[in-house]
């Protein structure tokens, strides 16, 4: 299964009960998802970096690799998403379908230490054998 197979099926899983969804469109490297009160957008890369240049205002949701380059990225960029009030990054790890979310705007708040605490998210998926 690959990146854009998981976050389906995890978008479809989520929706289960609520049956929001009216219709979910694939585009290169994004899910459009449109529910019935909004539309989001999953930008699905397996490397962060490459999703972080091309943020917008609107929902967004990234898709990444769990992976420590990934977790770098967010470190070194976290000035620049923490200000993204509707991004969320979801870190996946597909041989044993786990993950980990975060949304920067609000973990900044709560947080003293985002560097540990994002470290601490990211070891407690790797790796599960």
């Amino acid at each position: 299964m690959n990146l854009i197979e998981w976050t389906e099926q995890y978008i479809r899983f989520k929706d289960a009960m609520k049956k929001n969804i009216k219709e979910i469109r694939t585009e290169k490297n994004k899910l459009i998802i449109k529910e019935k009160n909004e539309e989001k957008e999953y930008l699905i890369e397996e490397k962060l970096d490459k999703t972080i240049e091309n943020l917008k205002e609107k929902k967004q949701i990234i898709v990444c690799l769990n992976t420590k380059e990934n977790l770098n990225t967010l470190i070194n960029k976290w000035d620049e998403v923490k200000n993204k009030k509707k991004l969320t990054i979801i870190f996946v790890q597909l041989e044993t379908n786990d993950k980990w979310l975060i949304q920067p705007h609000t973990h900044d708040k709560i947080s003293e230490n985002i560097s540990e605490g994002l470290k601490t998210l990211y070891e407690s998926i790797k790796n599960k054998d």
